[in-house]
């Protein structure tokens, strides 16, 4: 990115930065924007052949009408991309009609934006404790006159942007020292040494000693908002940094947190739309907002083929979270969410064009199969259930690009290796990984380079 950029970009600037990209690179003519995937449909007769159709985007459709492809195209290969935090999950509380007839709104934290301009004097009431809910209840509290009141059926722990006041948390978690002090599937080597050895002392002190600066930070214990487990329960789910702002709101009352608390049921109060709390709160409501999370939905593909991607919780079957076992001419991307998304993408895209180009032979599909379902149970017992039904890595990206690279052959330089168990990922190490492969595959001719 620029270097002009700050160090957290805005979403205004990354939106720019990506526009710029597709420019510079010419990818303008390979897009097609405003177009919404209707079917994906597998023809195994004709050689495991996919016909894609699709259809021009319409954000006012009727959910209630069939949706059907104006156009259709084959490929011979499909990859999925379309994010594993693209469908909002907004869940159905009791009383809905009632409070909506009353004038009550529940929207997700994705359609947020609509109300910036209208919610001076408004009643929010926001559910959930994510980043995008803190995010949320920060923004509308800047903007209304009245106090914006969070609901949190659990609290959890947050990382500040600056541990201490005094190091950048990338120092933390984006270094391999940070990502080795919680356990991986198979841990070896220095890990085993934390984890199960003699320095497992030494490592239960770093995580209590970070436990207590980050406690006194934010002054957890004073505003009533410590989480019930250790702060190793970050490993758990989706890593949430502080929103800006967030708890110095909630000291001065411009937001009120009710945490191990859940919506009873939506209500109308002497003709107001409410919200009744299960510690027995009464909230004025005029929106709920909610920030629930997303499901993972692939609803171009038949049940057919949806019976073949996941397993009977849903949980998608994809070896190195990119290739269903089952199913033929088939990737995904993404569904690998990360503490540093765009490079585990990157990575993956390079791990499929080196299986399309014929660069490496997977194992058998009852190896891949063994090893997909002994990571799902690892992960569904170490995040309770939070992962994104199998899309999620986190904290373990070094660990999950190293599997990635070594499938390929590809290794990154010592000096790098060792870099990034002290120093924050260094992005720009990484890019001679596409020439080194791209070369391997034309010597082998597997491919012809340069592309172009």
């Amino acid at each position: 990115m620029p270097d002009s950029y700050p160090e957290w970009p805005s979403g205004e600037q990354v939106h720019q930065y990506l526009d710029e990209y597709v420019k510079h690179f010419g990818l303008d003519a390979l897009l097609q924007l405003n177009t919404e995937v209707v079917s994906i449909e597998l023809d195994e007769v004709a050689g495991n052949i996919w016909t894609i159709g699709t259809r021009q985007s319409d954000n006012n459709k009727d959910s209630s009408m069939p949706i059907l492809a104006t156009q259709s195209e084959t490929f011979d290969h499909v990859v999925i991309a379309n994010g594993i935090f693209s469908d909002p999950y907004v869940p159905t509380f009791p009383g809905l009609e009632e409070f909506q007839q009353a004038g009550g709104q529940v929207l997700h934290t994705t359609d947020v934006h609509q109300l910036l301009g209208d919610a001076t004097g408004k009643h929010f009431v926001i559910v959930g404790y994510g980043r995008s809910a803190c995010d949320v209840a920060c923004a509308l509290s800047d903007i209304s006159s009245n106090k914006v009141v969070v609901v949190a059926r659990e609290l959890i722990w947050k990382i500040p942007k600056w541990i201490g006041g005094l190091l950048n948390f990338k120092y933390l978690l984006l270094t391999r020292m940070g990502e080795a002090l919680f356990q991986y599937i198979h841990p070896h080597g220095f890990e085993q040494f934390l984890h199960n050895g003699l320095g497992k002392p030494l490592r239960d002190l770093m995580m209590s000693s970070l436990q207590a600066i980050i406690t006194c930070q934010l002054k957890l214990r004073k505003l009533g908002l410590l989480p019930d487990g250790p702060l190793e329960d970050i490993a758990r789910t989706t890593l949430s940094l502080v929103t800006d702002g967030f708890y110095e709101k909630v000291e001065m009352g411009a937001i009120e947190v009710h945490g191990g608390t859940h919506i009873v049921k939506l209500c109308v109060i002497d003709g107001k739309p409410s919200t009744l709390l299960s510690d027995g709160t009464i909230v004025p409501t005029d929106f709920v907002i909610c920030g629930t999370g997303f499901h993972q939905s692939v609803p171009f593909f038949s049940m057919n083929i949806i019976k073949q991607l996941t397993d009977d919780q849903g949980n998608f079957l994809l070896y190195r979270h990119i290739h269903p076992i089952n199913v033929p001419q088939l990737s995904f991307n993404g569904y690998n969410s990360s503490l540093f998304c765009p490079l585990s993408s990157e990575v993956a895209a390079l791990w499929i064009a080196n299986l399309l180009a014929g660069g490496m032979k997977l194992p058998s599909p009852n190896k891949q199969q063994l090893e997909v379902i002994e990571q799902l149970a690892w992960t569904e017992k170490r995040t309770k259930g939070k992962h994104a039904c199998g899309g999620s890595i986190i904290p373990f990206t070094f660990h999950y690009i190293d599997e990635l690279l070594k499938d390929m052959n590809l290794t990154l330089n010592a000096h790098t290796h060792i870099r990034e168990w002290l120093l924050p990922i260094n992005f720009g190490a990484y890019v001679g990984l596409i020439d080194e492969l791209m070369k391997r595959l034309a010597s082998e001719g597997k491919i012809t380079f340069p592309l172009c």
